[in-house]
């Protein structure tokens, strides 16, 4: 018998106590509520291939039923190209929804699309990964900032 050092009975209880509640602490923090918000969320789609499709950004975000999240402070980049190395456009929100069986994100509120040759503001809009197409609704402003060559001469 290997001889251990000697504990006050005070060390050795509070040190059982806490092996037996240990257990109990790791359920109790494991365990997620569903109508907690969860903070700093972050959701990637990669193509069939493994390249990046978008990056999905939320300040905090509340799951909800069939794949539906509920995001605040949304920032979305859209990558383009084979490889998804390439911003092809950068969307900013107040607010949106994140419908994973649709792959796609909406919202009510304010939203700022950034592409390569243009600007839009706006509300209430959508956009969907499969037809990569933004659509802005309400208040639209475009700023196109493109130069085309003489074409009259």
């Amino acid at each position: 018998m290997i001889p251990m050092p000697h504990r006050s009975n005070i060390t050795k209880i509070a040190l059982f106590i806490a092996l037996c509640l240990l257990p109990l602490g790791l359920l109790v923090n494991s365990q997620i509520l569903p109508d907690a918000p969860i903070e700093g969320v972050r959701v990637t789609m990669f193509s069939e291939e493994g390249f990046r499709l978008w990056n999905l950004k939320g300040g905090s975000a509340t799951y909800g039923d069939n794949g539906i999240v509920e995001m605040t402070d949304m920032d979305l980049q859209i990558y383009q190209g084979e490889q998804g190395k390439d911003i092809d456009m950068h969307i900013v929100g107040a607010e949106a929804v994140y419908q994973s069986a649709d792959r796609a994100v909406s919202g009510e509120g304010g939203v700022f699309v950034d592409g390569e040759f243009y600007e839009i503001e706006g509300e209430n809009w959508n956009y969907s990964q499969d037809d990569r197409v933004v659509q802005v609704e309400k208040n639209v402003k475009v700023v196109i900032e493109y130069q085309l060559e003489a074409f009259l001469k």
